[in-house]
């Protein structure tokens, strides 16, 4: 498991930073107050925090005067895999986000994540093996009772372990009282952490005010200096806009002129096409004036159509005749069958021959005769002949009517061959008049009642205007010839917004004056609380650090020894003893590790030739004995996880031949699992390390002041 980056927001001393973590050995190197322990107080609150939690004692890690909440995000690679996980307190959100997949934010699932990639879901587990500070180093020595610090987690206890038990759970009943629910007479952490709940509100109250008027009297002095500027700035762009808006209006205009002249010159085209129309209309139009008459145009019209008809019955006439002359054989025919008939019908009656022969003859003779009387009958040539006469009676009467003397006259007037070719002539002539009437109608329509003289000044008066047009802007190209439309917009959603801005900045400038007037904050005041603030808090801290030693303990006592290092012992023995040959190069080569009910610890004297326990040891060699075991125990406690190891400054007692000794194990250690130094000594500082070096930092609650 790897911490690649840890991100925090109004966190302690930290409103919003973030650091980049190597997979190997970092160094968080920096002097006191310089935020160390918040960076590993937020790696811890990031792995086994819960941002969904009540406890009062988160409310501790929160920055001082800011109104928001903390947020802690760790950037993690676990095998291939890489994943962000986020405390989000202000949301009162776990989440971990996968790429490509969708966010976990179920508590359990987050945590059961988490804890699979540690290894452990026991915060007091992974601070008494994995995470060694300077304080707790050797908590692991053997006592004849656990006190208020953090008692051995590893080792055996002389006293029984169900004893002690109960007497931590005494201490941490004691030291709860009234946290997590009322109590009457509540412990002395709820008591300071009421005290300092009153001091946080009176100091923010009082803070906020001093930093309003102090921010309202900045602000007032910015309005001012931005407002002349942003006014500035506006009436230079404006310049350049306002070129622009007339320069889109005379276009328009141009445009329009454009249109106009154009449609008048259009006209005046017109015009002069259908008066050139008209005057051809008026030549085809023409009709000689002896024929110019209505009652000789109809009698023409008449003997047309009298010349018409007569020929219609001449083709007539000449069908009928036709259709005589092909009757002419049938009807011969039929006068032959008739005679046959009468010639049998007499042989039939006269000649002397028998009854049924005489019958015969007379049936055959009279059903020829009959027959032939009825084709002679339906094909009559006579009443074909009538019909025909009668017809050329007819087109006799209509030759003379159409041969009047006055359509005759007319012919020859106008040079025609004939009748139809006078009607033709005149009904060009009548179609050439419609068309005259039409032009006359459609010039009025265009002229609409003014003369060719008034259009033509009107083309003149528009003309002149589209040029006065152009040279205005021409006027305008030296401010917008190089302009687009979408540089335009833009200058001209600039103006606007600085409008915009002056009239916010306007109102904010007015809004700082008027708080600077009424404010009657007393500074001194601010002091003064922060002095009993920092103290309540130090009191704090100490009985905060009395409750997580006394719960450390009890946890450890009765899960970690009993369960998770029984097993485990002599392996750890094994690597305990390794880091401890290393360490004191030699001097003590074997450490003892013994886990059943309880863990004990002990070292292999060489001078004794026997075991020793760790009160034996200078206090030195017992640090190095417990820092031997803790990475030891760090290997093996996890299973198949391989957490961060966590360390701050613990080599305050170790000489410089043996801490060299213990920072080549870590470097060691660091090629197959990340370490996290915290230290402020510059001997600790490893060659090819990742080192993050920190500056001295003020109180997280003074630095905004």
């Amino acid at each position: 498991m790897i911490i690649s980056r840890l991100t925090t927001t109004n966190f302690k001393c930290y409103a919003n930073e973030s650091w980049q973590f190597a997979p190997g050995l970092n160094i968080i190197y920096g002097p006191n107050e310089s935020g160390k322990t918040s960076i590993q107080e937020a790696l811890i609150l990031g792995l086994f925090g819960d941002a969904t939690s009540e406890k009062k004692g988160l409310k501790a890690y929160q920055r001082w005067g800011s109104e928001e909440g903390m947020k802690i995000t760790l950037d993690i690679q676990l095998g291939g895999e890489r994943f962000t996980l986020i405390r989000d307190f202000q949301e009162r959100q776990n989440a971990i986000k996968k790429e490509g997949r969708s966010p976990i934010v179920t508590r359990s699932e987050v945590q059961k994540t988490v804890s699979e990639a540690v290894g452990t879901p026991s915060e007091t587990l992974y601070l008494s093996t994995a995470c060694i500070t300077h304080s707790n180093i050797n908590d692991l020595k053997a006592q004849s009772e656990i006190g208020d610090s953090l008692r051995s987690v590893t080792i055996g206890i002389d006293d029984n372990a169900e004893a002690a038990i109960k007497l931590l759970d005494k201490s941490i009943v004691e030291l709860e009282k009234g946290i997590e629910r009322y109590a009457t007479n509540p412990g002395e952490i709820k008591r300071t952490q009421n005290d300092i709940e009153d001091l946080k509100i009176k100091l923010q109250e009082l803070n906020s005010a001093l930093k309003r008027v102090e921010t309202a009297r900045n602000r007032a002095t910015e309005t001012r200096e931005l407002i002349a500027s942003l006014k500035e700035e506006k009436t230079n762009e404006e310049i350049v806009t306002t070129a622009w808006e007339n320069k889109i209006g005379i276009e328009k205009e141009l445009e329009e002129l454009r249109i106009k002249e154009n449609a008048i010159e259009n006209r005046l085209e017109k015009i002069k096409q259908l008066n050139k129309t008209i005057s051809e209309l008026q030549k085809k139009s023409f009709i000689p004036s002896e024929l110019n008459s209505n009652e000789l145009l109809e009698k023409i019209r008449a003997a047309k159509i009298q010349a018409q008809t007569a020929n219609e019955k001449a083709a007539e006439v000449e069908e009928i005749e036709e259709k005589i002359r092909s009757l002419r054989l049938p009807t011969l025919l039929c006068n032959i069958g008739i005679a046959v008939g009468t010639a049998l019908f007499i042989i039939g009656v006269f000649l002397p021959i028998g009854q049924l022969e005489r019958f015969a003859f007379g049936m055959i003779g009279t059903a020829i005769c009959a027959a032939a009387l009825i084709i002679r009958k339906r094909h009559n040539i006579s009443t074909l002949k009538a019909q025909a006469d009668s017809k050329k009676e007819d087109i006799r009467k209509l030759r003379e009517m159409a041969s009047d003397a006055e359509v005759i006259s007319a012919v020859k007037i106008v040079d025609a061959p004939d009748l139809d070719s006078l009607v033709f002539y005149l009904e060009q002539r009548e179609k050439a008049s419609r068309e005259l009437e039409k032009a006359y109608a459609e010039l009025a329509g265009i002229q609409d009642g003014r003369s060719v003289e008034e259009i033509e000044a009107e083309r003149r008066f528009l003309s002149q205007k589209r040029r006065d047009a152009e040279e205005k802007l021409a006027e305008q190209a030296p401010f917008t010839s190089s302009m687009s439309v979408e540089e335009y917009a833009k200058l001209k959603r600039k103006v606007d917004n600085i409008e915009q801005r002056v009239k916010t900045l306007e109102t904010e400038r007015t809004e700082a004056e008027s708080l600077i007037k009424i404010s009657d904050v007393d500074p001194l005041q601010v002091a003064d609380l922060e002095e009993q603030l920092e103290v309540a808090e130090k009191r704090l801290e100490s009985l905060t650090h009395r409750l997580k030693v006394c719960r450390t303990a009890r946890d450890v006592l009765s899960q970690a020894v009993s369960e998770a290092l029984a097993d485990a012992s002599p392996a750890v023995e094994v690597v305990a003893s390794e880091y401890l040959s290393e360490i004191t190069v030699g001097t003590y080569s074997k450490a003892v590790v013994k886990a059943k009910d309880k863990l004990v610890i002990s070292v292999h004297n060489p001078y004794k030739r026997s075991e020793s326990p760790p009160n034996e040891l200078s206090q030195g060699t017992q640090d190095q004995l417990f820092f031997a075991a803790r990475l030891g125990l760090a290997k093996y406690v996890f299973g198949l996880a391989n957490p961060p190891i966590i360390l701050d400054d613990p080599f305050v007692t170790f000489d410089g031949e043996r801490l060299a000794n213990a920072l080549e194990i870590l470097k060691n250690i660091s090629s197959s699992r990340q370490v996290f130094l915290f230290t402020c000594r510059p001997e600790c500082l490893v060659p090819g390390s990742h080192v993050i070096e920190l500056e001295p930092r003020q109180p997280a609650f003074t630095r905004d002041l």
